[in-house]
């Protein structure tokens, strides 16, 4: 993968996970947590992860293409 056009995004993703995941996989937020979720869900997309999988989707597809 040549992911260097996405490499601050993957960085910004990164961040995000770092401050979220482990608390919403512990249920640390109680009932409040699919206001985090959403809230997680959000900050990643502003970080840029459609583009990521975008950048990964095309860069797949483009080398099953050349296999055919």
């Amino acid at each position: 993968w040549d992911l260097s056009d996405v490499q601050d995004q993957i960085n910004n993703i990164r961040t995000v996970v770092s401050e979220y995941q482990s608390s919403i996989e512990l249920g640390i937020y109680g009932a409040d947590w699919e206001a985090k979720y959403n809230e997680y869900v959000q900050k990643l997309k502003a970080a840029g992860v459609d583009t990521v999988l975008e950048t990964v989707t095309k860069q797949y597809n483009d080398y099953q293409a050349s296999k055919k």
